[in-house]
């Protein structure tokens, strides 16, 4: 049993900054108390482009989320994804002095050292450092060897690192408001985290989302991330095709996309109506047509997220568990009967799961990696021991702490005004 704590998240994407406040109850469940959601700017494919816009809409995102929480937010878990992300497979391995004795956790924890890549250039951080699979003895599969005995211990592991530089301004956006990143989480984990059951990681899945400024493809099995890689093209290119089409103004074609937006074959003559550039009258669409680019967008998409699961992960067949598709693009009508007809496997849209409280415009695909990031960092810092401890070591505060820090900062805002 755990005491309760307060955890936060921040989600920096191409379209929107999502902030996240949850309370961790005794029991292990997790409820929202607290959201702030704003479009974003200064972001370009998910890296900044732009910092101070990315600093002014974080902000935006964290007075948002503190005003309908009532706490302040001292430290959040970070979202990390974008081009700048890279996966490779590294091994390590130890020998034990005293075969009588069992292999412990410390046992593992240096294996998995052995494996920290002593290689990295400066340009590169190491973000995780995740094992796959053990070998006990040249005994292979191994899921958890702690308690088992062995002369020789290898892991398997997936290191995912980060450019230095993107992932710098990423955190200095954030750090500028006055909040500590406690933890940088690669989107691809955020996202499985939320969405995937045990069965699917365990029997392996294939995860694409579909965000804003990006695709993400993720291959899960036997429990654990296997491999990731990233696709520049998300749902803004959906918009984008629409507004060089049709001539229109970007909030004009987003606004199609999302009221009349579908992957399906229309084959009627009915029209919308839109705003276009230079028109006092509106503008009369298509919907055939109007579906004929998005289509052609959506097939291009799937099919790259395809053939990036075929050569770049190296999948000889799609995994049992099929295809997930989650992210906000994800959610256009006919997305999953099309993915379904390019992949030749089972297909479902996914939204985040296993969270209380989390307000209704929040409970779709496009906040999958969102919520994610805030279950994986609490459940990774339970999962080794770290909870319970107080903000200087890296924790969730208790309430009592959390509302005595927001009673300093509303004492320190009414001094400001009163100035």
């Amino acid at each position: 049993m755990f005491r309760e704590t307060l955890h936060s998240s921040i989600d920096i994407g191409t379209t929107k900054v999502c902030t996240l406040v949850a309370v961790l109850h005794a029991t292990g469940t997790l409820e929202i108390i607290g959201s702030g959601v704003v479009p974003s700017r200064g972001m370009k494919k998910g890296m900044v482009v732009n910092i101070e816009e990315v600093q002014q809409v974080v902000r935006a995102s964290l007075e948002e989320a503190t005003r309908s929480a009532g706490v302040t937010i001292p430290w959040a878990y970070l979202s990390v994804g974008g081009p700048y992300l890279e996966t490779s497979t590294r091994w390590g391995s130890i020998r034990s002095t005293h075969y009588s004795l069992p292999i412990s956790e410390d046992d593992v924890d240096r294996a998995a050292g052995a494996a920290y890549p002593a290689d990295v250039p400066p340009e590169r951080t190491v973000l995780h450092l995740l094992p796959k699979a053990y070998t006990l003895d040249g005994l292979r599969g191994i899921r958890n060897p702690v308690g088992m005995h062995a002369l020789h211990l290898d892991v398997e592991t997936i290191c995912v690192t980060a450019g230095s530089t993107p992932l710098q301004n990423l955190v200095r956006a954030v750090e500028r408001n006055r909040v500590k990143v406690l933890r940088p989480v690669a989107s691809p984990l955020s996202a499985g985290e939320a969405i995937l059951g045990r069965d699917e990681r365990e029997i392996g899945v294939l995860v694409i989302e579909l965000g804003g400024g990006t695709t993400t493809v993720a291959h899960y099995q036997q429990g654990a991330l296997w491999n990731t890689a990233l696709l520049p093209l998300g749902g803004a290119q959906f918009t984008t095709d629409l507004a060089l089409t049709f001539n229109l103004p970007y909030e004009a074609a987003e606004e199609l996309k999302l009221q009349h937006g579908t992957a399906e074959e229309v084959l009627t003559s009915e029209t919308v109506e839109v705003t276009g550039f230079g028109r006092d009258a509106p503008l009369r669409v298509e919907r055939r047509q109007l579906a004929r680019v998005l289509r052609q967008r959506a097939t291009e998409v799937l099919k790259l997220a395809y053939l990036t699961g075929r050569d770049a992960l190296g999948l000889s067949a799609m995994p049992p568990a099929g295809v997930v598709l989650t992210g906000g693009a994800a959610t256009m009508p006919g997305m999953d009967t099309l993915a379904r007809s390019m992949f030749g496997a089972p297909v479902r849209i996914a939204a985040p799961r296993g969270i209380q409280g989390l307000p209704d415009p929040l409970k779709g695909p496009a906040y999958a990696t969102s919520v994610g990031v805030l279950q994986w960092g609490i459940h990774n810092h339970i999962s080794t021991g770290h909870a319970g401890k107080t903000m200087a070591n890296g924790d969730g505060m208790t309430l009592k702490e959390h509302y005595a820090v927001a009673v300093d900062w509303l004492r320190e805002r009414v001094k400001r005004v009163a100035l």
